[in-house]
């Protein structure tokens, strides 16, 4: 079998810029990527707030949100001049890894979102949250996975329905 090779210089040529020019579209591509996350994770809060306030001008409407790293003491603070959280899922549960360091947000909610109940905490902030605020979900199976919580969010669909429940 013969290999394809220009023979001409133009020929080598024409490769040789194909080769450039793929080189920079995924370069591109990639510089994109990675430029579009940062820039989601530095807008996720304000997206959070917007749509917040434009809801929040319904005195009924109240909230439960999931939290993000990136939420500062001053987007909790916003949240909480709302007066509209009743909830603020961390996902803790959920075996989802987390990119940064959420103890600043837990410490936030805890302190500024005095009313809202903290579900599916991280393990390792669990023990230090007030327990009477902490609410699971994603780990109730059946009734014995309630325990002495106070507040719970199960969704039929995630254990096959209510009959299972009590078993």
């Amino acid at each position: 079998m013969r290999r394809w090779l220009p023979r001409t210089l133009a020929g080598k040529f024409l490769v040789l810029q194909l080769a450039v020019v793929a080189l920079v579209l995924i370069v591109a591509a990639v510089v994109s990527a990675r430029q579009s996350q940062a820039q989601f994770r530095t807008s996720a809060a304000d997206r959070i707030l917007g749509g917040a306030e434009n809801l929040a001008a319904n005195p009924t409407v109240r909230f439960k949100l999931d939290a993000a790293v990136a939420w500062s003491d001053g987007v909790c603070s916003e949240l909480a001049a709302m007066d509209a959280v009743d909830t603020v899922d961390f996902k803790g549960r959920y075996g989802l890894e987390v990119e940064g360091d959420f103890a600043p947000v837990y410490e936030a909610v805890v302190q500024l979102l005095p009313d809202a109940l903290i579900e599916d905490p991280h393990v390792e902030f669990a023990d230090a949250l007030p327990h009477e605020r902490v609410s699971f979900d994603a780990p109730i199976k059946r009734v014995a996975d309630i325990g002495d919580t106070r507040t719970i969010n199960i969704k039929p669909t995630r254990i096959g329905g209510l009959r299972p429940l009590p078993q």
